[in-house]
């Protein structure tokens, strides 16, 4: 199973003017490298997460549907909407799924149905959703707010003459809080 973003976030969960005010920078010369680490410090949260924050167009695929009983299971929750299920059958024809149940309230989300027979190919399953949350979770944004202060001030990635060290772990607390388990 993988996945692709085929509808990227509208805004990021810190505005750039916020995320000045924490940087503290008073000037605009540095906006747009602000913005890719904010992006940055939010994809890598989802990644730890592994969760969908901001709201995203997703399409998830699988080489064939589960066995018979078994839910097919979604990642990168919490899932708002099934978009659209599609799927080769054993002619080599796309299909479209249209009788399903789903549980978008698990996490994972789970689809439900009398799956059918897919040819035997790698990604004959397909599945459009919408995900993310329409407030993510404080500690979620805390974890963003110090990867970006962490990115700002560490722009190398080796400091000569200090310490090394990793990313605090105060960060790893913050963002385990709503991580998935599968």
């Amino acid at each position: 199973m993988k996945f692709e973003v085929i509808k990227k976030a509208q805004e990021e969960p810190i505005s750039l003017e916020d995320a000045k005010l924490f940087l503290r920078v008073d000037s605009d010369e540095e906006d747009d490298l602000i913005k890719t680490m904010i992006t940055t410090a939010r994809e890598l949260a989802e990644g730890i997460q592994g969760r969908t924050l901001p709201e995203q167009e997703l399409k998830a695929y699988f080489d064939s549907f589960p066995s018979k009983g078994d839910p097919l299971k979604l990642p990168r929750p919490p899932v708002k909407e099934i978009k659209e299920v599609k799927y080769t059958d054993r002619g080599g024809d796309t299909q479209e799924l249209t009788e399903f149940e789903a549980d978008l309230h698990a996490e994972p989300a789970l689809i439900y149905a009398d799956w059918p027979e897919t040819k035997d190919r790698p990604n004959a399953v397909e599945v459009e959703y919408d995900a993310g949350y329409d407030e993510i979770p404080r500690p979620t944004v805390q974890g963003i707010v110090l990867m970006l202060g962490h990115f700002y001030e560490i722009r190398e990635p080796v400091a000569i003459g200090t310490i090394a060290t990793q990313i605090p772990f105060s960060v790893e607390m913050l963002l385990r809080q709503h991580k998935v388990w599968w």
